[in-house]
Formats: structure tokens, sequence, C-alpha cells
């Protein structure tokens, strides 16, 4: 069970001081929640943006006082699917936890520690911002060459300079019981021929569960406990235009807790168009043409698509709906695949399980671009950890055929390339996630 909270927001000059609090949206963005409550106007109109930038360098305090209930033998975890950047987070007045990222997931075990009407707080920290970078009037962003936030917030060419932070993802106090599932997650292997696949469940759970496969219509194609098993007459997943986006659902459940998700068996590769150079032919064999035609199921795939940037600039006020009303413009235009550009940061869950029902086909790029991303011990700690939850929560997904590093980083103002630590280790993430059957 989820019980959700009623939050309120104030700005602080030190995180400490609390001002006058006011209604926020969870999910949101809390300077959207302030601009409002001010009474600023439509940030579209004349220049009301401009307002934002006085109050970059404030802290931000999200309050609630939690409201859930817990019986014998259960456990009460406050989780927080995204908090963007650098948190707090304190319960009647301790501070129980500090984090930097907004990719990775909060989870707290307050069984022992809080009540119902116990005063949780969410208190966020300015926006990072490298020191002595260079901000010219629209283009802060090499100030963010530090952090794993959304370089686009720091202003851009095609989006202004707009420090944003929050609750951006769900936020709830979840009880859990003895056998709760704490992960599941579907892996597969197809036959040569496509035509059966081998499936494999990771679950952590201390009881037993019990799986369940079921088809488009319904039907049941697999139930029992054991986590390894294997599908006859596959029907594989296909882009937009190329046959249908075969989703099977399944479920993992025991009577304290249930899982559930979508799988769509698919093989993709990268090949080479005709006539094309394969690798180098020197002694020092280096960086080459890359391979840029998607093979999907053994088919050669025209792509057909568009880049994708954030629709709102308010990002976490961004809801399934507003991510349906566009994708459907994008299907019905019969686009195939989105290049998911680097500089705006992930989406939210709902966008990829809409790409995957709509088989469009997904060019995730990580959160670097047009910057010299230096590889100092603390950025790489926070990039791998980042990095890391967003590979674990987004590798299922049958829409994802391609990940990048992030956008123009080989070039005379980015001055990165291959070797450079931040790159290296995207690439051990990837194969190690990823491409476990290539190690």
């Amino acid at each position: 069970m989820k019980y959700y909270q009623t939050w309120m927001g104030c700005i602080s000059p030190d995180g400490k001081e609390r001002g006058r609090f006011f209604d926020v949206e969870v999910p949101g963005n809390i300077q959207y929640d302030y601009a409002v409550a001010e009474g600023w106007g439509d940030i579209m109109y004349s220049d009301n943006v401009m307002k934002f930038r006085e109050i970059e360098d404030y802290y931000w305090i999200y309050r609630t006082e939690l409201a859930f209930k817990v019986s014998e033998g259960e456990r009460a975890v406050f989780v927080a699917e995204g908090i963007d950047y650098i948190f707090d987070i304190l319960i009647d007045g301790k501070c129980l936890y500090s984090h930097e990222g907004m990719y990775t997931r909060t989870q707290i075990d307050i069984t022992d520690i809080a009540r119902s009407g116990s005063v949780l707080e969410v208190i966020l920290h300015p926006h990072p911002k490298r020191p002595y970078a260079y901000e010219s009037f629209d283009s802060y962003h090499e100030a963010a060459n530090q952090c794993c936030k959304a370089p686009c917030v720091y202003g851009w060419d095609w989006n202004p300079r707009l420090m944003i932070s929050g609750i951006w993802k769900p936020a709830y106090v979840e009880i859990r019981r003895k056998n709760y599932i704490s992960s599941c997650e579907p892996f597969y292997e197809l036959s040569e021929d496509r035509a059966s696949a081998k499936i494999r469940f990771e679950t952590e759970c201390a009881g037993k569960v019990i799986y369940t496969l079921c088809d488009m219509d319904g039907n049941v194609v697999y139930e029992g406990e054991k986590s390894e098993f294997e599908l006859d007459r596959v029907n594989l997943w296909w882009c937009n235009g190329q046959g249908t986006p075969y989703l099977y659902s399944w479920t993992a459940r025991n009577d304290d807790d249930e899982k559930c998700g979508r799988i769509g068996f698919r093989t993709v590769k990268l090949v080479m168009n005709e006539g094309a150079q394969h690798e180098p032919t020197g002694a020092l064999k280096s960086r080459y043409n890359a391979p840029i035609t998607i093979e999907l199921n053994g088919r050669r795939i025209l792509s057909k698509g568009s880049n994708w940037v954030n629709p709102e600039l308010f990002f976490g006020r961004i809801t399934e709906v507003r991510y349906r009303e566009l994708l459907d413009l994008a299907k019905d235009e019969n686009m195939n695949m989105l290049r998911l550009w680097g500089g705006s940061g992930l989406k939210k869950k709902e966008f990829y399980e809409i790409c995957d029902e709509y088989g469009i086909m997904l060019f995730q790029e990580f959160m670097l671009a047009c910057n010299d991303y230096w590889g100092t011990p603390h950025y790489l700690k926070v990039l791998e950890q980042e990095a890391t939850s967003v590979v674990k929560e987004l590798r299922r997904h049958a829409s994802i055929v391609l990940w990048c590093g992030g956008n123009e980083l080989f070039n005379n103002w980015s001055r990165m390339d291959d070797q450079s630590h931040a790159l290296r280790l995207l690439d051990k993430i990837a194969m190690r996630m990823i491409f476990p059957v290539l190690l």
C-alpha cells in the first residue's frame, strides 16, 4: 500500500530559516509553485522568466505531516522516485539522509523513527555550478560540467536559463510486509531463428514468488514458481510501420506483494551500409566510422523520426497525458524512432512505456551535452551512481535500441574523446548492465 502525502514548500536563504509556506505539486518543480504563489504570471510572457534568476542560489524546502498506518510485522518506507538535485531529508528536525543526484531512487525505512503526524522535510541545496565557468548571456551550461542535472536548465539556444529543481517524480510512504518483493526484472535470450525465448526473472524476495506471463490477448502462456523457463512460438516486438509492437505482460506475486510489467522480445543490431568500411585497416586501430543502420529482428529498418527535448520548461510537471498527446502525433506521422537528447535529461517512466506500446524506437543519450566533463573523483562517483540507476530502470524497455554517451562531446568546444574518463565509465556500465551476454 502506498500513502501519498500533501506537501507545502518554502524558499530559504540558508536552508534553516523557514519563510511563508505555499502549496506545491508532487511530482513537480518547486520554483513553478513559488511563481504561482507570488503571482508572477505566465512564464512564456515577456521577460517573466528573468525573475527566476534572482532566486537561483536559494535553498528550497518541502514539508509534509506524514499520514500512514502500519500494522505489526509491517515496515513503513519513505520512497522518492526522483528528487532534483542535492538534498537532505529530515524527520522531526533530525537529518536522516543526504544525497546528490536526480535519477536514483530514495528509500528510507521510517518505521521506528516516525509516526503519523511526524514532520518530514526535504531540503534542496542551491543548484551546483562549477566556479569560474564561462558564462554568456544566452549560454551558461559550462557551469554544469561537474554534475548530472539536466544541462539545459543552465541555459541553451532553445531553452531559457531556468534553474529548476524539486521532487520531480512520485513520493510516498509504502507499507511493506515480510515477503515484500524488493525487485523483479525479466531477462531473455532469443533462439537463433527468434522462434523461442529463454526467460529468466531476477527477483529479490524473502519468500516464494509465483510468476505469470500472458500474451496480448490475456492468455496465460506460463505460470509457476520457476524463475527460468522457455517460451515457444514467440511473437516479436516490431517498430511502428514494420509490424505489431507485441508486448507480453508479466506478474510476480505472493500473499504479501505483487510486481508487474511488460516485455517485448526483439533483437537489435547496428550494421554498416553497403560499401562502408567496417574497421580501420592499419596496424594502429582506433575509432572508425560507426555502423548507422538499425537491424531489427534481422530486418534493416529505414529510421524515420525526430529529436526529442522536454515538451515543458518545468519538466517535473509533465504528465502521461501530455506524453501521449505528443507521441500520438509522432506515431500518426509514421515516425519509428526518436533521439532523446542528453541535454534535456531523462524522461519519466510513462514516456518509455508509451514508446514500448507504440513501437517507437529510442536513441537514448546519457545526461552529458556540449561540455568537457572533467573526470574528477567526485563527478565520476555521482555519474556512476546515476548512470547505473538509469540503466537499471530503463534497460527492460523494448523501445530502447541505442545508447549514447551524450550530445556533441567530440568537438572543439567540448574537447572530449573516447578516452575521457566519463565516457570510459559509461562504456563500462553499458557493457556490465546492458550487454551481459557479451562479457
